[in-house]
């Protein structure tokens, strides 16, 4: 029978609450713990407070007496006593009090103690001989247990180092951080500790100061509250043991229940107290009360609160183990709905539990092969890389074989490293590595660790090394040759025959096959192999396509009636999450970009072009770091992002399809790719690496490329995309040349008048030099659509005159002939009489200066046979040719500098902002492009 909520004890829910989370159902979670953990070791707030009081004297003890009532709250007084300490015998005597305090958690030798220095302090942090709560117990079984990638740093009002030593018991390494007022460290340092980071936000015992006071705790730390703002965003900030002082941690909560956006914590409190009137009566926990995001959870005991096990469990943990990998095997308690792989959701251990799905042909190979390494008798470390296009099953396999290791070969270690993994240290290598024995180490998206790999390479001491990675294809060919050295590839390429029987038949034993629509028009369920027949019929007439990968076919049998629709449910979900308090944009609009630009950018799914992380950072406007914790993040949970390299992807790019067509019938991708044009344009003002930013900036030209299925749209998609990087690179021409190149095609008016608003602020733009002759050459494109041929002509003749911005390269000079080839076409017609001598010079010039193949596309369809045919029987010179073409062009050239008011001075003066034109043209520059002069 059901049991109705309200049956559920505050405890019931807070543990199946966290073990959705250790399941990795809500981002990291984020640990602050307070006094309450170490009450038992260590004096709590009343007994700190008597140790404080024992230190004044008699008239300011009765004067703080006489300020307190019996309603005075034991937080205050503690802070009270402590700033009457400070005042009376100076900070350096509480730090003398609080140590005293903490090494009374020792077990024999407290006396001793208080004589060490701060450096030996921290040095017996590392044995055994402390008092350790049950609540530090619990905890750090707790910690232990949870996957790396779900573990936050761990954040702490506590001056003691029982959570360290209490983790380090349990097999986890855990250094503190001390914060004395407003010194943390930044969050890369912390994301980059080989061992866990605990915070310590008031300070440490070992250290010569702490927060006490409550001037200090409420005084300003922006540095601490920038940090823990980070820290929590995208996170599930668990506290127990903590009242909520006045400080900063409650400051940056407060700010966080404010700004209900994507960046924001959802908060677990777990309070001693039954009473929820009692706690909420602190003001800052009754304003967070009344907001989301905030959960209280009252009578909660953290020496009892982790009796039960959490829903994953991972492999006892050893202190040799790095910070980011995860001892296989991993045990679960509950499994994932199989629906939710096979709908795309990227591998999870659930998906990858021996049995669940069927080794196909590719994990089959790899285990052959993996096996292989682990058998051979050597101290090189010997590598099995599966390799492939994306959407081809590489990390499901890899999970799998490495999964199944864990379970049958029980003199190895297997390690799995997590994307959030720290670098490997020297140190670690050298003090650590040689406990582990042999080790499998695996390595999934091995593009990205790089450095890991190298070191793991290098090792020579005790234990065999094997490494299992995964990477695109492309990437792998692309990594270091010694990376590569000694290592077997197994290559993931499509379905095999096998490979879709089983498929199918494990579909029918989960009850999963897919369902068809019979002759009466009903949805019954299609046979295994009818649904075998379909994969393998669907992988062999799309070879080569997307639909062709493992991935691709599954999506076309299983989903092709529902993929939009559950795209459509998605995106309608990640709409109504906000990115920033302070912007519209929403997390569709994040995913949207990335699935346009893999749509667009990336049609032929190499991995090697479309949106990188580091555009997501700028698209947001936001710390790269911060994104990566909340934005990315929080796509990878709900839309099941992947990586190769700096790039991100969606799952596949028939899911990315969907969701541009979700984004165009909402009439919303316009405006996405705009957004994330301008990014990618602000990135390059900004001097960001080019990889990083240029299929973003340049995202109109392929959009106007694209072959879609939206080709209606295409060119308005396009346009806003070019208005984008306009709005982003606002003193740059060469975005408003894009923007003119696409309305060319599909508004000419909007062209010509665009074009001629540009042409009087060209001179201000900081590559007007660089891009000038581009420029010209759309201008004069523009004039020739508006029926303006001789004035087209005078622009054309324009671009490959010497003094013209920049030298012209070949290409410049290329489409500078091709343009006036065009011209003079239009106007032989009109009056040969006049303009046949230009055509026939132009033909000549274009055949001696321009490649075969581009004067045959480019100048012979636009000029008649005549001309071209007479342009072959001239016999002068290149540097003569160019000479009388210019003569000719002169005159027509400083008719059109007038008419549309071209940056171009014609009367000799020198004037900054405009081009030098002294009596006529001078083509002589042009003759380097020739052998024959």
């Amino acid at each position: 029978m059901a049991v109705a909520i309200t049956e559920l004890t505050d405890l019931d829910n807070l543990r199946e609450r966290l073990n959705y989370i250790a399941a990795g159902g809500a981002g990291k979670i984020v640990p602050v713990l307070g006094s309450g953990m170490s009450n038992g070791s260590v004096p709590g707030t009343a007994a700190m407070t008597d140790l404080f009081l024992a230190e004044l004297n008699e008239n300011m003890r009765q004067g703080l007496a006489s300020r307190w009532s019996g309603g005075t709250p034991p937080y205050e007084r503690y802070q009270n006593s402590a700033e009457a300490v400070g005042r009376q015998r100076g900070d350096k005597a509480l730090t003398r009090i609080i140590r005293r305090a903490v090494l009374s958690a020792r077990i024999d030798d407290t006396e001793a103690a208080a004589e060490l220095s701060s450096s030996e302090l921290r040095q017996i942090t590392r044995d055994d001989r402390w008092k350790l709560t049950a609540a530090h117990q619990g905890f750090a079984e707790f910690y232990s247990r949870i996957p790396p990638d779900v573990r936050g740093p761990i954040i702490t009002t506590n001056f003691d180092p029982l959570i360290e030593v209490a983790l380090r018991a349990h097999g986890v390494t855990a250094d503190p951080v001390p914060v004395t007022f407003d010194d943390p460290p930044n969050l890369s340092t912390i994301a980059n500790m080989s061992t866990t980071p605990v915070i310590h936000m008031h300070g440490y015992f070992a250290e010569d100061w702490s927060v006490n006071s409550l001037s200090q705790l409420r005084a300003s730390r922006i540095q601490l509250e920038s940090l823990l703002s980070t820290i929590f965003s995208g996170a599930t900030v668990l506290v127990i043991g903590y009242g909520g002082w006045e400080d900063a941690f409650m400051r940056v909560l407060e700010l966080h229940a404010r700004q209900q956006t994507l960046l924001n914590a959802e908060i677990i409190w777990c309070a001693h107290s039954p009473n929820v009137r009692e706690t909420l009566s602190n003001p800052i926990l009754g304003r967070l009360s009344e907001g989301p995001g905030f959960q209280l959870y009252s009578d909660i005991d953290g020496a009892t609160l982790f009796d039960s096990p959490v829903g994953v469990r991972v492999a006892p943990p050893s202190l040799s183990v790095p910070r980011g990998w995860t001892p296989l095997p991993v045990h679960l308690d509950r499994l994932r709905d199989p629906e939710e792989f096979s709908a795309g959701a990227s591998p999870s251990w659930s998906d990858a539990l021996p049995g669940r799905w069927p080794l196909l042909s590719g994990a089959r190979e790899l285990l052959d092969e993996v096996s292989e390494a682990m058998a051979r008798d050597t101290s090189e470390a010997l590598g099995v890389a599966a390799i492939g296009p994306l959407g081809e099953g590489k990390s499901m396999a890899s999970r799998q074989v490495a999964m199944h290791v864990a379970e049958q070969e029980n003199d190895w270690t297997v390690l799995w490293r997590e994307s959030s993994a720290p670098p490997l240290t020297a140190d670690w290598l050298q003090e650590e590595r040689g406990q582990l024995g042999n080790v499998l180490f695996c390595v999934d998206e091995a593009d990205l660790a790089g450095a890991d790999l190298h070191l793991l390479r290098s090792y020579s001491g005790p234990g065999r090394t094997v490494l299992l990675m995964a990477t695109q294809d492309r990437l792998w060919w692309s990594m270091a040759a010694s990376l590569r050295s000694k290592v077997s590839t197994v290559i993931f390429d499509g379905l095999v025959e096998r490979d879709a029987e089983d498929l199918a038949a494990r579909w029918r034993d989960l009850g999963t096959l897919p369902r068809k629509t019979t002759a009466l028009g009903s949805r019954a369920e299609a046979g295994v192999d009818e649904v075998a027949k379909a994969l393998r019929d669907v992988s062999a007439d799309t070879r080569g396509s997307s639909r062709s990968t493992l991935f691709g076919a599954i999506l076309s049998v299983r989903e092709a009636s529902s993929l939009r629709e559950r795209v459509g449910d998605l995106m309608a979900r990640l709409t109504r999450t906000p990115v920033r308090s302070d912007s519209s944009l929403s997390l569709a609009d994040v995913y949207g970009l990335i699935c346009a630009m893999q749509f667009f950018v990336d049609p032929e799914n190499s991995g090697s072009k479309g949106a990188t992380r580091n555009l997501i950072s700028a698209l947001v406007n936001g710390e790269e770091s911060m994104v990566n914790v909340a934005v990315l993040d929080a796509l990878g949970r709900e839309a099941n992002i992947t990586f190769a390299g700096r790039h991100v992807f969606a799952r596949h790019p028939l899911i990315a399809e969907a969701v541009v067509t979700w984004l165009s019938g909402q009439g919303r991708l316009g405006a996405v790719c705009e957004l994330g044009a301008e990014a990618g344009a602000r990135m390059k003002i900004d001097g960001a690496d080019y990889l990083d930013y240029a299929d973003a900036y340049l995202l109109a030209r392929s959009i106007q490329s694209a072959r879609t299925s939206i080709p209606s749209q295409s060119s308005d998609i396009a346009l806003k995309a070019a208005l984008g990087a306009i709005r982003g690179a606002q003193n740059l021409l060469e975005p408003r040349i894009n923007y003119l190149s696409i309305a060319r095609k599909a508004d000419p008016e909007l062209a010509y008048r665009y074009a001629h608003a540009v042409v009087l602020k060209m001179s201000e733009m900081s590559d007007f030099r660089s891009n000038s002759r581009v420029f010209l050459n759309e201008l004069a494109l523009i004039e020739l659509a508006q029926n303006q041929p001789l004035r087209a002509l005078g622009v054309a003749g324009l671009i490959l005159h010497n003094g013209t911005g920049f030298a012209p390269d070949r290409k410049k000079m290329e489409y500078g002939l091709a343009t006036m080839a065009r011209c003079y076409g239009l106007l032989v017609k009109r009056n040969p009489t006049v303009y046949s001598e230009g055509a026939e010079l132009v033909a000549s010039l274009s055949q001696q200066l321009m490649e075969t193949k581009d004067f045959l596309a480019f100048v012979s369809p636009v000029l008649s046979k005549a001309t071209v045919a007479a342009s072959e029987i001239r016999k002068l010179p290149v540097g003569v040719e160019l000479d009388k073409l210019a003569r000719i062009v002169t005159e027509i050239s400083f008719s059109s500098v007038k008419e549309l008011r071209l940056p171009f001075q014609t009367d000799g003066r020198s004037v900054v902002g405009r081009f030098p034109l002294f009596g006529r043209l001078d083509y002589s520059d042009l003759k380097v492009f020739s052998s024959r002069t």
